[in-house]
């Protein structure tokens, strides 16, 4: 799935440089916060903390009394994402507490926090007062049904008592799930770019997406958002995505890269692009738990179409050789690898700009590029097409 996760780089900014979408007064916001809660059922002492997205030092902190606390020491500098964070309860045998969080945007102050549920088990947390704040409160809760659904699936998927056949039929309908919930998220963003949460949304969501959708979507970023320490280096990233997804796009040449396979040696896409019909690029890595559940269909794929003409290269986003060479061996691969063991910082991942994994491309003889991010049924069928 995505991860996730599992939905716009270059062309943004200079868009973003000569043109200004619509001001959000609320996003205007630098100063003190005001975020004042109401917490019903959890009892005095328990621990209030406000961390910035992406930063582990709370930025402010807060003692609930009376089932209310009141956070108004920090300051911040036009909107942000953060985390809110209560610790409740006493300590279990390790020490930890329990905890519930949501997700708060730091603009249209005052907010207000309001607990949820009725059992410390379905304790939650609704944040009120901005228009960011209301609308992901209308996005948790189309999400929720979906949500429950998919937790379901993935206990049964990882249960040892689901049949081997049954865990094939489990992962499909995941990945139905999946699609579902990216579709509900994807609307969200499309109505609310004119607030914190549509950027963040998309920050999230951009590798599903067309990436002119994406250039497109950055425009309407109100430039108190997109000017700001925390919108600026998101719609910078997504534009540089953007940019190398049209260089890459289906009916563009291929890229060049030449990588380390297992053994040091060095490979080049070239060097298979040239002796081979078909060659499909499957960027992974041990540590991806989507990209270990479609091997199996990768590995299928292999077996059926070699003969007629497929190779395939995986490029993996490892960091560690013995961990990337166990799930080769674990995971039946037998095709070419190559890698430069720098994770995220992959040459071939910035080179394609591969912001998930599991990600395809499929190269044909003249060296263009075919098809893009086809997994399951979806890459046999294509393959099978393109190799009758």
């Amino acid at each position: 799935m995505k991860k996730s996760f599992l939905a716009v780089l270059v062309m943004g900014l200079a868009l973003l440089a000569t043109s200004c979408g619509p001001k959000s007064p609320e996003a205007d916001f630098t100063g003190p916060i005001s975020v004042k809660g109401t917490v019903s059922g959890i009892s005095d002492g328990a621990v209030v903390r406000l961390s910035l997205v992406g930063e582990p030092t709370p930025i402010d902190s807060a003692i609930v009394e009376g089932e209310s606390f009141l956070l108004h020491s920090a300051k911040v500098n036009g909107p942000s994402a953060a985390s809110l964070t209560i610790y409740f309860g006493e300590p279990d045998s390790t020490g930890e507490q329990k905890t519930i969080s949501e997700r708060i945007f730091l603009e249209g102050f005052p907010l207000t926090v309001e607990s949820t549920g009725e059992t410390e088990e379905t304790f939650g947390l609704a944040v009120r007062g901005s228009a960011a704040n209301e609308a992901q409160l209308e996005l948790n809760e189309a999400l929720k049904p979906h949500a429950s659904q998919y937790a379901a699936l993935v206990e049964e998927y990882l249960s040892k008592e689901t049949a081997p056949e049954r865990r094939i039929e489990v992962y499909r309908q995941l990945d139905a799930v999946d699609s579902v919930m990216t579709i509900i998220q994807q609307e969200a963003i499309r109505k609310n770019m004119g607030n914190t949460l549509g950027l963040t949304l998309l920050r999230n969501q951009f590798h599903g997406m067309n990436p002119d959708t994406v250039l497109s979507l950055i425009q309407k970023v109100p430039e108190s958002i997109s000017k700001s320490p925390y919108g600026e280096p998101m719609t910078a990233r997504l534009t540089e995505w953007a940019e190398k997804q049209i260089a890459t796009a289906i009916g563009k040449d291929y890229l060049d890269i030449t990588l380390q396979t297992p053994e040091g040696e060095d490979l080049s896409l070239s060097d298979l692009v040239s002796k081979n019909k078909l060659v499909l690029v499957d960027f992974w890595a041990s540590w991806c738990g989507p990209c270990r559940l479609e091997m199996p269909n990768v590995v299928k794929a292999y077996k059926i179409f070699k003969e007629k003409g497929l190779e395939i290269v995986g490029i993996s986003l490892d960091n560690n050789l013995e961990a990337w060479k166990k799930a080769i061996k674990d995971d039946g691969i037998t095709w070419p690898q190559m890698s430069d063991l720098q994770g995220w910082k992959s040459a071939a991942a910035t080179l394609y700009g591969v912001s998930s994994i599991p990600s395809t491309i499929l190269i044909d003889a003249e060296g263009k590029i075919v098809a893009k991010n086809l997994r399951g049924d979806e890459l046999n069928a294509k393959i099978s097409e393109l190799l009758p």
